[in-house]
C-alpha cells in the first residue's frame, strides 16, 4: 500500500519593502512609507527619518549664497548615527537659548539631524536675498534677517517655513536660463512648506509658552508661499471649469485667529516694529480716485431685479448674466456680493489714499530736504498691508461662493487681483494675481468677460 506523500505547501510569494524609515526597521514593524513622517512615527511621537530626507539646493544657488557648488543633488544630509537621540517630532519648539551663548547654542541644536549644510546655505540665501525682497524698510528688512531667524533656529516649524520661502524667492526670481534649478528649487520649498505646515497644525492643537510670536511670523510665511504658488497651478481646464485654489484667502484671515489671543503680546514683543502703523498720510488733500466703468457699475450684476444688466460697454444694451437665468439669487447671495464689493471700494480708497501721500511728501521734498527714505519705505509697505486688508472685510459667506465658482463672486475677486497687481515690486503676489485674473477670464463666457476688462487689460499691458 503506497504511502501518500504530504503535498508541499508553497509559500506564498511576498514583496518586502526595503523602503520604510529607519524608526520602524528598528522596531521591526511595517512602515506606510508615508513622507514626510509615516504613520508610526506620528502615533508615537517620534521623529521619522524621512524628515532627513531634505532635497539639496541647486549647485549655482548654493555657488552664489557663499557655499562650496559641492552640495550637489546627490550630496543628502548627514545620516546620524542613532536615530533614538533624535527629538520626538512632537516637541516643536527648541529651548530658549540665550543667541549670545555659542557653546549652548551648538549643545541645543547639536540632536536635530534633519537639516543640512544644503539648509544652511538657503537660510544664509534667505537672509542675504529674500528679506530684502519682501520689504522697502530697512527696518523691517532687518526684523526679517535676524529677529526672525534667531526665532526659527528655535521653532523647527518655523525654520522650515523660512527655508521653503527662501527657496521660492530663488526660483521666481532666477534667469530663465536657469530654469531647471528653478524647478529643483520649487520641489525643495514643497518639501520644507510640508514640513513646516504638519509641525504648525500639531503647534496650534498643542500650545507651549513662547511660541505666539513664531506661530505669527509663520502664519504671514504660509500665506506669502500659497499665494506665491497659485501661478505653478496648472492653467490648463476644461470647458465651465476654472483651476483656482481659494486657501490663500483662508490663510490669511486665519493671521487673525492665529493672534487675536495675544495680540498685545505681540504688537509689544520682538516685532513690534512688523505691527507698527504710524505712517502719516493727508486724506485731506487727497483726490476722489476714479473707477473704471466696469467696477464702477459692477453692483449692478446683484442689485437688478430681472436679472438683465447694463452692458459696461455700450451703456445701452442689455444682457441677461450667464448661468443666472435658470434662478434668482438669494438674498443672502446678493448681501455677501455687497459686503465684498463695498470692502473692495473701502480698500481702494485707503490704497489710494496712501498713494496720494506718498506723491505730496515726494512733491513737497527739496534737494535740501529730501523724503527721507525711511519714510518712503514705509508708506509703500502701509501700501501693500492695506491692499491686503479686504481678505479680512469680505464675508465668511462670499468666500463659499468663490470656493463654488460662482461667477459674480469672480468678476469681483478679478478686480481685487487688479489692485494686487498694483505692488509690481513683489515677486509673490503679483505674477499670482496676473494669474488668477487670467484664469477667470477663460473661465466667462464673452458677455461676462465685459465686467473684467479693465483688469485683463492692465494684464495685456504687463505682458507686452
Amino acid at each position: 500500500m503506497e504511502t501518500k506523500q504530504p503535498a508541499k505547501e508553497t509559500r506564498r510569494f511576498h514583496r518586502k519593502s526595503r523602503n520604510g524609515c529607519m524608526q520602524c526597521k528598528k522596531r521591526h514593524v511595517k512602515c506606510d512609507e508615508n513622507k514626510p513622517c509615516c504613520g508610526n512615527c506620528a502615533q508615537t511621537n517620534r521623529t521619522c527619518s524621512f524628515l532627513r530626507m531634505m532635497p539639496s539646493i541647486p549647485t549655482a544657488l548654493a555657488t552664489t549664497a557663499a557655499f562650496p557648488a559641492t552640495f550637489s543633488r546627490s550630496s543628502g544630509p548627514p545620516t546620524p548615527t542613532s536615530a533614538n537621540s533624535c527629538p520626538a517630532a512632537a516637541s516643536i519648539a527648541a529651548p530658549a537659548v540665550p543667541f549670545d551663548a555659542g557653546a549652548r547654542l551648538f549643545t541645543s541644536y547639536s540632536q536635530t539631524p534633519e537639516f543640512s549644510l544644503a539648509d544652511l546655505s538657503m537660510l544664509h540665501h534667505f537672509t542675504a536675498n529674500t528679506c530684502p525682497s519682501l520689504t522697502s524698510s530697512p527696518d523691517v528688512q532687518h526684523l526679517w534677517a535676524t529677529t526672525v531667524v534667531q526665532m526659527a533656529l528655535q521653532h523647527r516649524f518655523l525654520l522650515h517655513g523660512v527655508l521653503a520661502l527662501s527657496a521660492l524667492q530663488g526660483a521666481y526670481t532666477a534667469r530663465p536660463e536657469d530654469i531647471n534649478n528653478s524647478r529643483q528649487l520649487v520641489e525643495y520649498a514643497t518639501r520644507h512648506q510640508a514640513i513646516s505646515l504638519s509641525l504648525y497644525q500639531h503647534a496650534l492643537a498643542n500650545p507651549t509658552p513662547g511660541q505666539h510670536d513664531a506661530l505669527f511670523v509663520l502664519s504671514v510665511v504660509i500665506f506669502m508661499l500659497a499665494i506665491a504658488t497659485l501661478r505653478d497651478e496648472n492653467p490648463q481646464t476644461g470647458a465651465g471649469d476654472i483651476n483656482l485654489d481659494f486657501k490663500w484667502i483662508r490663510l490669511a484671515r486665519g493671521i487673525l485667529v492665529v493672534s487675536q489671543d495675544h495680540f498685545e503680546e505681540i504688537v509689544r514683543g520682538p516685532l513690534s516694529v512688523l505691527m507698527k502703523d504710524n505712517i502719516p498720510l493727508h486724506p485731506e488733500q487727497g483726490e476722489e480716485e476714479a473707477l473704471p466703468y466696469d467696477l464702477q457699475n459692477l453692483h449692478m450684476l446683484w442689485r437688478s431685479e430681472d436679472l438683465s444688466v447694463p452692458s459696461p460697454g455700450a451703456g445701452s444694451g442689455m444682457f441677461p448674466f450667464p448661468r443666472y437665468e435658470t434662478r434668482i439669487i438669494s438674498k443672502t447671495d446678493r448681501q455677501a456680493y455687497e459686503e465684498a464689493y463695498k470692502a473692495l471700494i473701502l480698500t481702494r480708497s485707503r490704497v489710494h489714499e496712501a498713494v496720494r501721500s506718498l506723491q505730496l511728501d515726494a512733491e513737497s521734498a527739496t534737494t535740501d530736504h529730501p523724503l527721507p527714505m525711511a519714510i518712503n519705505a514705509r508708506i509703500h509697505d502701509r501700501i501693500r498691508a492695506e491692499t491686503f486688508t479686504w481678505v479680512l472685510r469680505v464675508p465668511e459667506h462670499y468666500i463659499e461662493l468663490l470656493e463654488q465658482h460662482h461667477p459674480i463672486a469672480l468678476i469681483i475677486l478679478t478686480h481685487y487681483a487688479a489692485l494686487l497687481c498694483g505692488d509690481r515690486q513683489s515677486w509673490w503676489s503679483v505674477p499670482s494675481a496676473r494669474a488668477i485674473i487670467s484664469r477667470v477670464w477663460g473661465f466667462l463666457d464673452d458677455k461676462s468677460r465685459q465686467w473684467i476688462e479693465s483688469p485683463m487689460a492692465d494684464v495685456r499691458r504687463a505682458d507686452g
